[in-house]
């Protein structure tokens, strides 16, 4: 389909015949569309982007009327039609937005005379052919034309608002095109999300479960120096059997996110440690934080907002107020400032060089804020350049308001934190058949899982200790199931064994990969499932346990095994606890 005035109409005797599974989704469809169509096609043109349509030129992403996405046996059984009866088309994303009228809102008379002072001086209207032909009346409708399409160019392109052209005649409005291309942190996280090339190898990283952040950030700089961090993450755990689809790369990033924040940015700032500028730790820990935000992983929302604003404008040393310093910066000032005789040593280490006595504390003081401020700049600009392979760091200068819920320990992070409601409204149980018997232990099995996650959300679980890794060789990992396990308080403590997150959110971890609420909008559920035959195909077993694939995001029950609230909660938490890794059961 191409657009013709306003509308889409199809090009007629253009169709080819595509194979594909019935089982097919939309995005297989499109490309052995678009493979097909550039091999029989020499004038298409796959350097544009496209997109699939139905008969009626709506985008086909979605089924019919629904909010499920298309698929195509489901889309043969409501159309009613053979599969090789159903007709589909491609179509440029340009035509397509040009038909739903998403350009509208350059309409305004204020941004039309912005654009029309802006295309007048542009090098494409200083033609004189142009201009003569732009200054008939009978060619109106032409120059018109060529204005929407220079508009749309600016639009689509964002890098072009920052051209010397636009920047000099119209310094104003750079900051709020940026607005409406970036309203929120999704936007951004969007923006972020275009820029991974999926093309190309993996940014692969193998590592053990548990280990230290320094180790951690260690392997990451040496698969880092090989591979681009633009590229699709994924990760490999030592010792399990879980092969990544997502779901590990994602419960990485969680980890790792929790521990940089924990070690490196404590209350807010970073610590002050030139080692960790001088082996590449902060920019390390900037790479980390924009693969997670571009790659389905928590944002780095752990930043005061000094440090933030930091990042953003810089600070102005010969104006340093008390907001940029932190608790710990205005405790040693405090303590240097009652007995200064008694921090000769740290005076000195900061640089001041005068003498050291109460009728000097002011420069003293002033020596030290200056000092403290021009270390956290050079932290944050290295964290900043362990960003810049996304853009971050443009992102953040140029749109402050939209990137910082995105860095600053607030309201936005709370958010971001699932509970029990959040969590029962994602779930999408396959249910047997109305009225059938299993449908009601179905159905009863759906209540316990809601009350135990609201036992969750009240902070009334106690759990067990589990091996770090799943084959760990200890006698407590090899109890058979009628045995008592010992809970957390009374196993003893050894770096061999971790805590579950007795959480809403550990819980989503456990089945997802992912301990937050999807940031960039995209469609998230769990699939549940119901094992009714496990007796049949094991007549001589005594329990099983519920079964979590993550990477498909589904849990299945036992419903043999899950009888009754009390068979549900001690199977339920017994497995959670027992099996967090990515293992085979």
């Amino acid at each position: 389909m191409k657009i013709v005035g306003n509308e889409l109409k199809a090009v007629w005797g253009k169709k080819l015949p595509v194979v594909v599974p019935k089982t097919s989704n939309y995005r297989s469809i499109l490309d052995k569309a678009v493979e097909k169509y550039k091999a029989f096609d020499r004038k298409f043109d796959d350097t544009q982007e496209h997109i699939l349509v139905y008969e009626d030129g709506s985008h086909a992403q979605l089924m019919p009327g629904t909010k499920d996405f298309f698929q195509l046996d489901n889309y043969k059984v409501e159309i009613g039609k053979d599969f090789k009866r159903i007709t589909m088309y491609l179509c440029t994303l340009e035509d397509h937005n040009i038909s739903e009228g998403i350009f509208d809102q350059f309409n305004s008379h204020k941004e039309d005379k912005l654009f029309d002072t802006m295309y007048e001086e542009d090098e494409f209207y200083q033609q004189d052919s142009i201009r003569e032909l732009c200054n008939t009346e009978e060619s109106e409708r032409v120059c018109e034309d060529a204005k929407v399409a220079q508009k749309l160019q600016y639009q689509l392109d964002t890098e072009a608002y920052a051209s010397p052209l636009f920047i000099h005649k119209n310094p104003e409005a750079v900051s709020s095109v940026y607005e409406k291309i970036l309203k929120d942190p999704v936007d951004v996280v969007k923006k972020l999300g275009d820029k991974v090339d999926a093309e190309l190898d993996q940014f692969f990283l193998v590592v053990r479960r548990g280990i230290s952040l320094t180790r951690l950030l260690s392997l990451w700089q040496r698969e880092a120096k090989k591979t681009p961090i633009t590229r699709i993450f994924r990760v490999r755990i030592i010792g399990e059997d879980g092969i990544d689809s997502g779901a590990m790369a994602k419960e990485f990033l969680e980890k790792a996110t929790r521990e940089i924040e924990k070690i490196m940015f404590p209350d807010g700032f970073p610590v002050d440690s030139t080692l960790h500028v001088q082996n590449s730790n902060y920019h390390t820990c900037g790479e980390i934080a924009a693969v997670s935000m571009a790659q389905g992983g928590p944002p780095p929302c752990f930043l005061d907002e000094a440090t933030f604003d930091m990042m953003v404008k810089g600070v102005d040393i010969h104006n340093i107020k008390a907001s940029d310093l932190s608790p710990k910066e205005h405790q040693l000032i405090k303590q240097i400032e009652s007995s200064c005789e008694d921090y000769v040593d740290t005076i000195l280490e900061h640089g001041y060089t005068g003498p050291v006595n109460k009728q000097n504390i002011e420069a003293i003081v002033g020596s030290i804020k200056v000092s403290l401020l021009n270390r956290r700049t050079l932290y944050m600009n290295e964290f900043l350049g362990g960003m810049k392979a996304y853009g971050l760091p443009d992102l953040i200068k140029n749109d402050p308001e939209a990137c910082k819920p995105l860095f600053v320990n607030g309201n936005f992070k709370k958010t971001l934190e699932p509970d029990a409601n959040y969590l029962l409204s994602i779930i999408n149980p396959m249910y047997s058949e109305d009225g059938s018997s299993r449908k009601k232990v179905e159905e009863s099995i759906i209540d316990f899982f809601q009350d135990t996650l609201l036992s969750f959300d009240d902070g009334r679980v106690s759990g067990y200790k589990s091996a770090v890794a799943w084959n760990y060789d200890h006698e407590l990992g090899n109890l058979s199931a009628n045995q008592t396990i010992p809970e957390i308080e009374s196993l003893p403590s050894t770096d061999n064994f971790e805590s579950p997150d007795l959480s809403v959110a550990g819980i989503m971890q456990w089945i997802t990969g992912q301990w937050h609420k999807p940031v960039g909008g995209e469609k998230f559920g769990i699939t549940v499932l119901f094992d009714h035959e496990c007796m049949q195909r094991n007549p001589q077993h005594t329990v099983c346990f519920p079964r979590v694939g993550a990477c498909a995001k589904e849990i299945t029950f036992p419903t043999c095994h899950m009888q009754t609230e009390k068979e549900f909660i001690d199977l339920f938490l017994l497995a959670y606890c027992k099996g967090q890794a990515f293992a085979k059961p």
